[in-house]
């Protein structure tokens, strides 16, 4: 069973309003600055589905990929991460 630990990050200032959200992220909030503000928290492990995996992309950033090797989005759904896949939307659970 792979594990991978979100932070759920709340922004709330930003340039536009539709900017102020809750979202899932790899990485925590980086801190605010004078154009944003927000916070985490402190991140959570979900469980991944059989075959996904966290891996470095080409410009070394992590990233979530399906057993397919393809790119995964993370949005949140109904206060939970969802992973954006090509066969469809994917709500993790709490490890």
């Amino acid at each position: 069973m792979n594990t991978v630990k979100l932070y759920q990050v709340t922004t709330t200032k930003a340039h536009q309003m539709s900017e102020q959200e809750v979202s899932y992220s790899l990485y925590p909030w980086s801190g605010n600055n004078r154009d944003y503000e927000g916070s985490d928290d402190g991140g959570k492990d979900y469980v991944l589905p059989n075959g996904f995996l966290v891996s470095d992309s080409s410009t070394g950033e992590r990233q979530i990929y399906d057993a397919k090797g393809e790119y995964c989005g993370i949005t949140n759904k109904s206060n939970s991460p969802c992973l954006l896949t090509s066969d469809g939307d994917i709500v993790l659970k709490t490890a």
